[in-house]
């Protein structure tokens, strides 16, 4: 940037040849620029303070999680209002006393889904679910691969009385909808569910843990009571179906193709005002040729579309 500077505003390393309405222009766009730097750092400490604000619900969480693993604590409301006073001692020890009012707003957001987390993991407790590790590293190698599928999952409950396991990872969904794995038409949108289902399956640590009764399934802290709720389970016996979508882009990993892209609407969303109207103009078409005569020829139509 301080070249940049330099050399467009006409410092002593400037080009000479620049044309000057170039120059003049580009004064005028960086003197916004400057302009919006107040803006910009309100706005940055806004973003900060959110997403430091979703971890430390997580953190929280977490850290009660683990500790009734330790202590075998029953779960009980008054217990899970420590919960809302931490979130305060959070923000002091982030912010100190002279905490700004959106960070305020975002901390008593954050208190009331927590509050709404305690009601529902109360009444799962009722359930018979009982947390039986937090924050556990996992993995599966599947058949004919050479890769080795990684991961760390939030949380392992386990009910006594059924003698079922389930897997249990964090979310901050806005709209509980986005914990559907497959979309309406069944094909899979994320594959995360049923790997814990595999890793826990393979897992040493809990041999009693089978596909045949484990489940998994997503905690979601959302933005109203009703939309802070565990997700619906994912049945072990259901990985089957999933294994040959894993297995598919395991293959095509260790093969190198990563192309057509996904036709969801993603890139529309997140890249297309940002990088460019579509992913076939940021490679080159002979990248795209390489990638078409590494994919198998059955899947040719359909890469070609």
């Amino acid at each position: 940037c301080n070249c940049l500077d330099n050399t467009l505003l006409g410092g002593q390393n400037s080009n000479q040849n620049i044309d000057p309405a170039v120059v003049e222009a580009t004064n005028q766009k960086l003197q916004e620029l400057r302009f919006r730097k107040d803006e910009i750092n309100e706005a940055k400490l806004k973003l900060n303070a959110m997403t430091g604000l979703i971890a430390d619900e997580e953190t929280v969480i977490s850290a009660y999680a683990e500790n009734s693993v330790k202590s075998a604590k029953k779960a009980t409301l008054s217990q899970f209002d420590a919960l809302s006073s931490h979130v305060d001692a959070l923000l002091v020890e982030r912010f100190g006393m002279d905490i700004p009012a959106i960070v305020a707003l975002q901390g008593e957001s954050a208190k009331r889904r927590l509050e709404a987390f305690s009601r529902i993991q109360v009444l799962r407790h009722k359930q018979g679910w009982r947390i039986a590790a937090t924050e556990l590293r996992m993995q599966v190698l599947f058949k004919d691969s050479n890769t080795l599928v990684k991961g760390r999952c939030d949380r392992i409950d386990y009910n006594e009385s059924t003698n079922e396991w389930c897997v249990i990872d964090y979310k901050t969904f806005d709209n509980p909808d986005r914990a559907a794995v497959r979309d309406k038409k069944g094909a899979w949108k994320s594959l995360q569910l049923p790997l814990y289902c595999s890793m826990l399956d393979a897992s040493g640590e809990y041999p009693d843990a089978r596909l045949e009764n484990i489940s998994s399934c997503y905690c979601i802290l959302g933005k109203t009571d009703e939309g802070t709720l565990f997700s619906e389970a994912f049945p072990g016996v259901a990985v089957r179906e999933a294994e040959a979508k894993v297995r598919e882009l395991i293959d095509g990993i260790e093969h190198g193709r990563f192309w057509p892209p996904s036709p969801t609407k993603e890139w529309e969303w997140d890249f297309k005002e940002w990088i460019s109207p579509s992913p076939e103009e940021t490679v080159s078409q002979e990248w795209i040729d390489d990638q078409l005569a590494r994919t198998p020829k059955s899947d040719e139509r359909e890469a070609a579309k």
